[in-house]
């Protein structure tokens, strides 16, 4: 009779830790699929991010230029030096 509990019993936790085996295991396969999918999202917001800097490189490249040409018309202003060519200085109203 001692036997046969103890058997009994064996079989029942047999029965749980196999449904806890399937449970982990659909767990398992949730989590592959939520984290192949964050990773494709990942890589496409990675990719939007590099097109959007270069961008605005694309951008900020021409304005940082325009930049730099006033800059040195200042700087030669400043310095007294004209050319012969009209050039609009900040303290023109053009």
């Amino acid at each position: 009779m001692r036997k046969k509990k103890q058997i009994e019993e064996l079989q029942q936790q047999v029965k749980q830790l196999m449904m806890l085996n399937h449970h982990l295991h659909e767990k398992v396969i949730n989590l592959l699929e939520s984290n192949h999918q964050i990773l494709h999202e990942n890589s496409q917001l990675k990719e939007k991010a590099s097109s959007f800097h270069l961008l605005m490189a694309d951008v900020l490249l021409p304005m940082s230029n325009a930049e730099s040409n006033i800059n040195d018309r200042n700087v030669n202003y400043l310095r007294g030096e004209t050319s012969n060519r009209p050039t609009n200085s900040p303290f023109d109203n053009g």
